[in-house]
């Protein structure tokens, strides 16, 4: 199919932001991504992350529907470069307390603990770090370039916010947005929380709760079509997560 801009069809672009993550997103229209007026792309309708881009495209393809065109992946990029960038301008960010933590081994323990270390600065690429551990004993003021080169490393931002955990190849370590004693505590991941599921659930449970929702969100029923379609992506989703679980 020949694609042209002002065609009325829906368009979804995909991209590869960082190691093993694809972001996908899908705009009603052409001129829905242009967002005539101001300088930043419009708002789409649907968007998300995913580990794989077969996995990004078919979701982006679910929601854009038969009619759907596959644009340049600059679009997807652009969009989730404007995202991020306005995040960081308002403060959003999930380490919000304003630490990561490492995990250690006490000698002749089985049992580990996570040591808090200061964030010092957030830029839209790196998480600057205080390489010690953190004590209000041991806190240093100033600005971040203050610090001597030994005394912080960096770590991934999107790798960091999208999976809560990044690899730091000068410590040789784990770095997490949350203390092990957090992190071990059940987590319901958001397709189930759509259902508004819990852990422990089961395959038949999921069944049962999207039939209910479907009842809710399905066009024929009155419904948002948007909506209903971003339900079966959690459905799906939430399927896969408890099958493998």
């Amino acid at each position: 199919m020949k694609f042209e801009p002002d065609e009325d069809v829906p368009i979804y672009s995909v991209a590869c932001v960082s190691k093993g993550q694809w972001f996908w997103a899908v705009w009603a229209t052409f001129s829905s991504y242009q967002n005539p007026g101001s300088a930043e792309c419009g708002l789409p309708q649907a968007s998300g992350y995913t580990g794989k881009k077969a996995q990004a495209l078919q979701y982006a393809k679910k929601v854009a529907g038969p009619r759907g065109c596959c644009w340049l992946s600059g679009m997807a990029a652009r969009y989730h470069r404007e995202k991020r960038a306005r995040r960081l301008e308002s403060g959003e960010h999930i380490f919000q307390a304003g630490f990561v933590y490492a995990d250690w081994y006490p000698d002749g323990s089985e049992k580990p603990f996570s040591t808090p270390h200061r964030i010092i600065k957030i830029t839209q690429k790196r998480v600057y770090v205080d390489l010690r551990g953190y004590s209000p004993d041991n806190r240093k003021k100033g600005f971040w370039h203050n610090y001597d080169i030994e005394t912080f490393f960096t770590l991934d931002h999107l790798e960091l916010e999208s999976k809560g955990e990044a690899w730091s190849s000068a410590q040789k370590e784990m770095y997490y947005t949350l203390p092990i004693e957090q992190r071990n505590l059940p987590v319901t991941p958001a397709c189930l929380q759509a259902l508004g599921l819990s852990m422990p659930c089961s395959p038949k449970d999921v069944k049962e709760a999207y039939r209910q929702k479907a009842k809710q969100t399905h066009p024929d029923g009155g419904g948002c079509a948007e909506a209903f379609l971003a339900l079966q992506l959690c459905y799906e989703e939430a399927l896969e997560f408890i099958e493998n679980a």
